[in-house]
């Protein structure tokens, strides 16, 4: 059976999320870095988020964990 245009669309969109997760992320640890601080709650995490123009619900946990672990270099 031929998948090539489902799997090439599937791939292309793993690709855009991978991509705008990647963008998300940045954003967000170049925000806590130009706040000067690496701490906070959920509600501080929110509201940098909503000053971003983004949402804390497109967050999961792993991308909690990258954004600690980048923070971690600094």
């Amino acid at each position: 059976m031929y998948k090539g245009p489902v799997l090439e669309v599937e791939m292309l969109s793993q690709m855009l999320d991978d991509d705008a997760r990647a963008r998300r992320i940045r954003k967000m640890v170049d925000a806590i870095v130009r706040r000067g601080t690496c701490h906070g709650g959920n509600e501080e995490f929110e509201e940098l988020c909503r000053q971003e123009g983004l949402r804390a619900e497109d967050f999961d946990q792993s991308d909690i964990d990258e954004i600690q672990r980048r923070l971690d270099r600094y």
